[in-house]
C-alpha cells in the first residue's frame, strides 16, 4: 500500500470518527418536514371541547439528510387562548409523561352574575400517543432549536425517524366558580356576544441536518480515497 493512499485512508477515518457532535443545524420551523412530506388528518372535536382535537401523521417521508425531525409549537406565541374575545399568550409550564402544557391567564365574566374574574388560569395539554412513554424533550436540549426559556418552544417530541403519532389538544381554563378544570367551550358566555373564546396553536417540524462543512469534510476524504485507489489500478 502507497505511503499517499495510506495516509489518505487514516486522514478519511480520523476525519469520519473525530466528526463533532454540535456540527448540525436546525431547519424550520415548517411544515411539512423540510425535505420532507407527512400526510395528515384530524380527529375528535374541537380543540377546546373536553375530548380535544386529535391531529393524526402518517406516512412520513423525510429528507435523507435529515438525522432527527422534532414536532412542536412553532413558536410561543403561536400558542393564544382566551375566554373574553383578546387572545393572551401561553407559555411552556412543563412535561409529564405523554403529555406537554403550556400556561397562560386569561379574564371571564358570568353571565349570569356580571362578576368579572381576572388573572384566570388557562392551559394547552397536547398528549402524544404511538412514541412511547415519554416522547417530550425540552427543546433546549437540541442545539440552535429553542434560543432560551420564554423565547422559543419550550417541547418538542421526537419523530423517532418519521414514526405515526397522534397529537391531542385540549384547551381547558381553571373555573373560578366549581374551581375545576374545564374545557373552554363549556364557559358560558353572554348571549349575542360570540367569538369570546378563542384558542390558536400553529404545530411545525423542525429537522436536524449536517453542517454544509462537515459534508464537506467528509466529501473531501471519499475524493481522496476513490484517487489513490484509481491510482494503484
Amino acid at each position: 500500500m502507497s505511503f499517499l493512499r495510506s495516509f489518505l485512508l487514516a486522514s478519511f477515518a480520523i476525519a469520519v470518527a473525530a466528526l463533532p457532535a454540535h456540527a448540525t443545524s436546525v431547519l424550520g420551523p415548517s411544515f411539512p418536514p423540510d425535505g420532507g412530506s407527512v400526510i395528515v388528518a384530524f380527529g375528535g372535536m374541537l380543540p377546546g371541547d373536553p375530548a380535544g382535537r386529535d391531529v393524526i401523521f402518517t406516512g412520513f417521508s423525510l429528507s435523507p439528510a435529515a438525522i432527527d425531525t422534532y414536532w412542536g409549537p412553532g413558536a410561543a406565541s403561536w400558542i393564544t387562548a382566551s375566554l373574553d374575545g383578546s387572545p393572551d399568550a401561553l407559555s411552556f409550564d412543563s412535561i409529564g409523561g405523554t403529555t406537554a402544557r403550556w400556561l397562560g391567564t386569561t379574564s371571564w365574566t358570568d353571565p349570569d352574575t356580571s362578576t368579572t374574574y381576572s388573572s384566570v388560569a388557562i392551559e394547552l395539554r397536547i398528549t402524544v400517543t404511538g412514541l412511547g412513554a415519554t416522547p417530550w424533550i425540552f427543546s433546549t436540549s437540541v442545539t440552535g432549536l429553542d434560543p432560551g426559556a420564554g423565547t422559543g418552544v419550550g417541547a418538542v417530541v421526537d419523530t423517532l425517524d418519521g414514526t405515526d403519532f397522534t397529537a391531542n389538544l385540549r384547551f381547558r381554563a381553571l373555573h373560578p366558580v366549581t374551581s375545576a378544570w374545564t374545557a373552554i367551550n363549556l364557559f358560558e358566555q353572554p348571549i349575542g356576544s360570540p367569538g369570546l373564546t378563542t384558542s390558536s396553536f400553529g404545530g411545525a417540524f423542525f429537522t436536524v441536518v449536517p453542517e454544509p462543512g462537515t459534508l464537506l469534510l467528509v466529501g473531501s476524504g471519499l475524493l481522496g480515497f476513490v484517487v489513490a485507489s484509481r491510482k494503484r489500478h
